[in-house]
């Protein structure tokens, strides 16, 4: 699969949210009711071509919410270009929660530089609604997040939200120095030398090198 950039990113929400229903349903157009919770870490992968014909690939790995997995997925929030953080329109906790989960990527991250968050609530198809759109949205702002709201069984909003995770993404990030989570191809990287341009994988100078591996 052909690239020019690859983006990491973390999803991240309580369990039984739909973090997994969403990925399915993001990647592989499918989805499945009554999934069982993801164990420890999932991985998807995704292709995204933005408006200048720039291919944005970008890896997902889907985490589980229980905290007992703690442990085996808080190495996965360094070196992101950005996360997903999701909630369930009718269940208050969840949402609530999700304060929490922003906390843990401030707390984790190795860049200098937050990460691109996009807050989703998802379950919309769920006529009993707990979190008004109006005070998410308000949150979002808040903390400087994208906010979308989708259904995977409906499969509404599952495209769109994530392509302005990756425009955002794309349109924040320094083109010379793309820093932590995002990697240029090798083929890009050649391009740029050839035409005189400065040569820069995914280890700017101004972050730790452990930040920007792309697992």
């Amino acid at each position: 699969m052909s690239y020019d950039y690859l983006f990491k990113y973390i999803l991240l929400g309580e369990s039984q949210t739909g973090k997994s229903s969403f990925a399915n349903r993001l990647v592989n157009d499918k989805f499945v009711s009554n999934r069982l919770s993801t164990i420890g870490i999932d991985f998807f992968c995704k292709r995204n071509v933005i408006d200048d014909n720039v291919v944005i690939k970008s890896h997902i790995w889907d985490t589980a919410g229980q905290e007992k997995f703690y442990s085996i997925i808080v190495s996965y929030y360094r070196g992101i270009a950005g996360a997903i953080i999701m909630f369930d329109i009718g269940d208050r906790e969840s949402y609530e929660r999700v304060k929490y989960w922003h906390g843990e990527i401030i707390r984790n991250r190795r860049g200098i530089e937050m990460p691109i968050i996009l807050l989703i609530g998802n379950k919309t198809d769920n006529p009993n609604r707990a979190v008004s759109t109006s005070e998410a949205e308000i949150y979002a702002i808040e903390n400087n997040f994208i906010y979308a709201e989708t259904s995977c069984k409906d499969d509404f909003n599952i495209q769109n939200a994530y392509s302005r995770l990756v425009s955002r993404t794309y349109d924040k990030m320094n083109k010379t120095e793309p820093g932590c989570g995002i990697k240029r191809s090798v083929p890009y990287e050649k391009m740029m030398s050839e035409r005189g341009g400065n040569v820069c994988g995914y280890i700017a100078k101004r972050y730790n090198r452990s930040c920007c591996n792309l697992l």
